[in-house]
């Protein structure tokens, strides 16, 4: 439901087509995409598969509430991954679930169960936030570097659990525009360089 663009799916005509939701808890998302006109919402429980367009769906819930897998008591009901198989290959998107190593495990073991193996992983690197562009009285440099670090890191371990055929990342960069433009060189984005260069540490092709 953050990430739900209404304007979009009305001017596009996909409020018209049949629309895959996890069954959430609150049921937000369902009534905001029925008061922007949607007829045909089909919410389907998480790990259950569901014929899509003759490809196999599968939605998998937030697990944890943070990537990094630390212990709290928020148990947001609120992001989905998406696994897809055609009857041939199966790619998994994450999406902006932040899945922590030990639900990316979760995952790994359900595809290698359900299709033998995962050819295509999706899923996003670096700070999604204005931290630390936009942050004062802070090294940002030191906190760019640190950031793109333990993404890197993140997706080494990832590539170590998933064993996806190839790789690519998602979401892309973003910028700040206007008159604080510069704050964007502290923008704590991976190059594309950088996630090439895991090739030679022994992980799957990247693409772009």
């Amino acid at each position: 439901s953050d990430h739900l663009d209404v304007r979009f799916l009305k001017e596009s005509g996909l409020i018209k087509r049949p629309i895959f939701i996890k069954t959430f808890t609150n049921g937000i998302l369902r009534r905001r995409l029925e008061a922007a006109g949607a007829r045909d919402i089909r919410e389907i429980d998480a790990w259950n598969s569901h014929d899509c367009l003759g490809a196999e769906l599968t939605i998998v819930p937030q697990m944890t509430s943070t990537s990094a897998g630390l212990r709290d008591d928020v148990n947001f009901d609120m992001d989905t991954s998406v696994i897809i198989h055609d009857g041939k290959e199966t790619l998994f998107n994450g999406v902006d679930n932040p899945l922590s190593l030990a639900d990316l495990k979760v995952v790994a073991d359900w595809i290698v169960k359900q299709y033998g193996r995962l050819d295509y992983a999706t899923f996003a690197l670096g700070a999604a936030s204005e931290y630390p562009q936009c942050f004062l009285n802070i090294d940002r440099d030191a906190e760019k570097a640190r950031i793109i670090g333990d993404a890197m890191q993140h997706m080494r371990e990832a590539f170590k659990v998933l064993q996806p055929r190839i790789f690519f990342p998602s979401a892309g960069n973003y910028i700040i525009a206007g008159r604080n433009h510069e704050l964007n060189k502290w923008t704590a984005q991976p190059r594309m360089l950088d996630i090439l260069l895991c090739k030679n540490e022994g992980a799957p092709m990247c693409v772009n």
